[in-house]
Protein backbone atom coordinates (compact mmCIF):
# COMPACT_ATOMS: atom_id res chain seq x y z
CA UNK A 1 0.00 0.00 0.00
CA UNK A 2 2.49 2.38 1.23
CA UNK A 3 4.60 1.37 -2.49
CA UNK A 4 1.45 2.60 -4.31
CA UNK A 5 0.96 5.07 -2.77
CA UNK A 6 4.40 6.49 -3.33
CA UNK A 7 4.03 5.78 -6.56
CA UNK A 8 0.87 7.99 -7.31
CA UNK A 9 2.84 10.80 -5.36
CA UNK A 10 5.85 10.51 -7.63
CA UNK A 11 3.73 10.59 -10.84
CA UNK A 12 1.61 13.43 -9.42
CA UNK A 13 4.79 15.24 -9.23
CA UNK A 14 6.17 14.72 -12.40
CA UNK A 15 3.11 15.52 -13.81
CA UNK A 16 3.39 19.23 -12.17
CA UNK A 17 6.95 19.45 -13.19
CA UNK A 18 6.43 18.72 -16.59
CA UNK A 19 3.14 21.09 -17.22
CA UNK A 20 5.66 23.59 -15.36
CA UNK A 21 8.50 22.62 -17.91
CA UNK A 22 5.95 22.43 -20.76
CA UNK A 23 4.88 26.32 -20.01
CA UNK A 24 8.24 27.34 -19.88
CA UNK A 25 9.87 26.11 -22.94
CA UNK A 26 6.40 27.04 -24.70
CA UNK A 27 6.46 30.31 -24.00
CA UNK A 28 10.04 30.87 -25.26
CA UNK A 29 10.42 28.58 -27.71
CA UNK A 30 7.10 28.80 -29.39
CA UNK A 31 4.80 24.97 -29.52
CA UNK A 32 7.50 23.56 -32.34
CA UNK A 33 9.65 23.40 -29.35
CA UNK A 34 11.23 20.11 -29.19
CA UNK A 35 9.19 17.60 -26.47
CA UNK A 36 13.28 16.53 -25.33
CA UNK A 37 13.45 20.18 -24.05
CA UNK A 38 10.64 20.03 -21.78
CA UNK A 39 11.69 16.40 -20.81
CA UNK A 40 15.37 17.91 -19.65
CA UNK A 41 13.95 20.61 -18.03
CA UNK A 42 11.11 18.58 -15.94
CA UNK A 43 14.10 16.43 -15.25
CA UNK A 44 12.63 12.77 -16.32
CA UNK A 45 12.63 10.86 -19.23
CA UNK A 46 10.42 11.78 -22.68
CA UNK A 47 8.83 8.78 -21.83
CA UNK A 48 7.38 9.76 -18.96
CA UNK A 49 5.77 13.04 -20.73
CA UNK A 50 4.31 10.13 -23.32
CA UNK A 51 2.86 8.03 -20.20
CA UNK A 52 1.09 11.44 -18.76
CA UNK A 53 0.17 13.05 -22.43
CA UNK A 54 -0.32 10.47 -25.27
CA UNK A 55 0.54 13.59 -27.91
CA UNK A 56 1.93 16.57 -28.14
CA UNK A 57 -1.70 18.48 -28.09
CA UNK A 58 -2.86 16.66 -24.96
CA UNK A 59 0.36 18.69 -23.13
CA UNK A 60 -0.84 21.61 -24.61
CA UNK A 61 -4.19 21.54 -23.35
CA UNK A 62 -3.34 20.46 -20.36
CA UNK A 63 -0.92 23.54 -19.86
CA UNK A 64 -4.29 25.64 -20.45
CA UNK A 65 -6.40 23.60 -17.95
CA UNK A 66 -3.42 23.14 -15.29
CA UNK A 67 -3.50 27.44 -16.01
CA UNK A 68 -6.93 28.20 -15.05
CA UNK A 69 -7.09 25.62 -12.40
CA UNK A 70 -4.41 27.52 -10.51
CA UNK A 71 -6.08 30.75 -11.17
CA UNK A 72 -9.72 29.09 -9.44
CA UNK A 73 -7.34 27.12 -6.52
CA UNK A 74 -5.72 30.40 -5.47
CA UNK A 75 -8.92 32.39 -5.74
CA UNK A 76 -10.02 29.81 -2.99
CA UNK A 77 -7.51 30.35 -0.58
CA UNK A 78 -7.69 34.32 -1.25
CA UNK A 79 -11.38 33.71 -0.01
CA UNK A 80 -9.86 32.71 3.51
CA UNK A 81 -7.91 35.46 4.34
CA UNK A 82 -8.70 37.57 7.20
CA UNK A 83 -8.54 40.80 5.38
CA UNK A 84 -11.15 40.60 2.85
CA UNK A 85 -10.09 43.79 1.15
CA UNK A 86 -6.56 42.76 0.43
CA UNK A 87 -7.84 39.85 -0.26
CA UNK A 88 -9.84 41.03 -3.54
CA UNK A 89 -7.52 43.28 -4.57
CA UNK A 90 -4.58 40.80 -4.57
CA UNK A 91 -7.02 38.48 -6.94
CA UNK A 92 -7.46 41.22 -9.22
CA UNK A 93 -3.67 42.08 -9.40
CA UNK A 94 -2.41 38.59 -9.88
CA UNK A 95 -5.40 37.43 -12.25
CA UNK A 96 -4.37 40.40 -14.30
CA UNK A 97 -0.65 39.95 -14.00
CA UNK A 98 -0.87 36.60 -14.81
CA UNK A 99 -3.09 36.65 -18.21
CA UNK A 100 -0.40 39.33 -19.56
CA UNK A 101 2.34 37.57 -18.47
CA UNK A 102 1.28 34.97 -20.12
CA UNK A 103 -1.59 35.89 -23.27
CA UNK A 104 1.10 35.45 -26.15
CA UNK A 105 0.87 31.85 -25.53
CA UNK A 106 -2.58 31.03 -25.04
CA UNK A 107 -3.27 33.16 -27.49
CA UNK A 108 -0.95 30.57 -29.77
CA UNK A 109 -2.31 28.02 -27.90
CA UNK A 110 -6.26 29.00 -29.00
CA UNK A 111 -4.63 29.62 -32.27
CA UNK A 112 -4.44 25.78 -32.84
CA UNK A 113 -7.74 25.09 -30.85
CA UNK A 114 -6.06 23.61 -28.05
CA UNK A 115 -8.46 24.61 -25.26
CA UNK A 116 -9.60 22.61 -22.60
CA UNK A 117 -13.19 20.84 -23.05
CA UNK A 118 -16.59 22.24 -22.91
CA UNK A 119 -16.56 19.43 -19.30
CA UNK A 120 -13.29 20.88 -17.44
CA UNK A 121 -14.15 24.34 -18.65
CA UNK A 122 -17.20 24.28 -16.72
CA UNK A 123 -16.02 23.00 -13.63
CA UNK A 124 -13.39 24.84 -13.10
CA UNK A 125 -15.30 28.16 -14.26
CA UNK A 126 -18.08 27.37 -11.43
CA UNK A 127 -15.22 27.00 -8.84
CA UNK A 128 -13.89 30.64 -10.29
CA UNK A 129 -17.03 32.13 -10.10
CA UNK A 130 -18.13 31.27 -6.56
CA UNK A 131 -13.98 31.94 -4.99
CA UNK A 132 -14.60 35.18 -7.20
CA UNK A 133 -18.55 35.67 -5.09
CA UNK A 134 -16.77 35.15 -1.48
CA UNK A 135 -14.21 37.78 -2.39
CA UNK A 136 -16.74 39.97 -3.55
CA UNK A 137 -19.23 39.52 -1.09
CA UNK A 138 -16.37 39.50 2.13
CA UNK A 139 -14.75 42.74 0.31
CA UNK A 140 -18.64 44.40 0.31
CA UNK A 141 -19.53 43.12 4.04
CA UNK A 142 -16.39 45.28 5.31
CA UNK A 143 -17.55 48.41 3.03
CA UNK A 144 -14.09 47.98 1.36
CA UNK A 145 -15.68 48.34 -2.29
CA UNK A 146 -19.38 49.96 -3.89
CA UNK A 147 -22.31 47.60 -2.89
CA UNK A 148 -23.49 47.91 -5.78
CA UNK A 149 -20.94 45.91 -7.59
CA UNK A 150 -21.85 42.74 -9.13
CA UNK A 151 -19.49 39.55 -10.28
CA UNK A 152 -20.32 40.13 -13.97
CA UNK A 153 -19.06 43.60 -13.44
CA UNK A 154 -15.85 42.74 -12.04
CA UNK A 155 -15.25 40.04 -14.51
CA UNK A 156 -16.04 42.36 -17.66
CA UNK A 157 -13.65 44.86 -15.64
CA UNK A 158 -10.68 42.84 -15.24
CA UNK A 159 -10.91 41.34 -18.82
CA UNK A 160 -11.14 44.55 -20.32
CA UNK A 161 -8.03 45.55 -18.37
CA UNK A 162 -5.96 42.64 -19.17
CA UNK A 163 -6.68 43.53 -22.62
CA UNK A 164 -5.77 46.48 -22.33
CA UNK A 165 -2.02 46.32 -21.18
CA UNK A 166 -1.89 43.86 -23.95
CA UNK A 167 -3.53 46.33 -26.58
CA UNK A 168 -1.19 46.35 -29.67
CA UNK A 169 0.09 50.17 -29.55
CA UNK A 170 1.30 49.24 -26.31
CA UNK A 171 5.24 47.75 -26.37
CA UNK A 172 5.34 44.39 -25.09
CA UNK A 173 8.01 45.28 -22.85
CA UNK A 174 5.80 47.22 -20.98
CA UNK A 175 3.01 45.45 -20.27
CA UNK A 176 3.00 44.51 -16.86
CA UNK A 177 3.91 47.92 -16.64
CA UNK A 178 0.60 49.05 -17.60
CA UNK A 179 -1.01 46.61 -16.39
CA UNK A 180 0.28 47.46 -12.29
CA UNK A 181 -1.45 51.33 -13.41
CA UNK A 182 -4.31 49.73 -14.53
CA UNK A 183 -5.01 47.63 -11.50
CA UNK A 184 -4.15 50.28 -9.51
CA UNK A 185 -6.80 52.78 -11.47
CA UNK A 186 -9.36 49.98 -11.59
CA UNK A 187 -9.08 49.19 -7.74
CA UNK A 188 -9.43 53.05 -6.84
CA UNK A 189 -12.34 52.66 -8.86
CA UNK A 190 -13.87 49.67 -7.05
CA UNK A 191 -13.18 51.78 -3.55
CA UNK A 192 -15.05 54.79 -4.95
CA UNK A 193 -18.65 55.26 -3.50
CA UNK A 194 -18.42 52.58 -0.89
CA UNK A 195 -19.08 53.49 3.34
CA UNK A 196 -15.88 51.80 4.68
CA UNK A 197 -16.11 50.64 7.91
CA UNK A 198 -14.60 52.92 10.76
CA UNK A 199 -12.60 49.59 12.07
CA UNK A 200 -10.95 49.72 8.46
CA UNK A 201 -9.65 53.02 8.65
CA UNK A 202 -8.25 52.05 12.14
CA UNK A 203 -6.58 49.21 10.30
CA UNK A 204 -8.59 46.41 12.04
CA UNK A 205 -10.32 43.94 10.49
CA UNK A 206 -14.42 44.12 10.93
CA UNK A 207 -16.43 40.98 11.81
CA UNK A 208 -18.13 39.68 8.98
CA UNK A 209 -22.00 39.24 8.63
CA UNK A 210 -22.10 35.00 9.39
CA UNK A 211 -18.30 34.70 11.44
CA UNK A 212 -17.52 33.74 15.06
Amino acid sequence: MRAAKQVRADAKRNRAAVLKAAEEVFSEEGLSAPVDEVARRAGVGVGTIYRHFPTKEALFEAIVTARIEAIAERAEKLATWGDPAKALFTYISELVHTAVAKKDLLDELERWGLVPTEEIHAQVKQRLSAAGSELLRRAQALGAVRADLTLDDLTAMMMGTCEGACCPMIDPKRREQVASRMVEVLCAGLRAGATTAASVARGRHARLPGEP
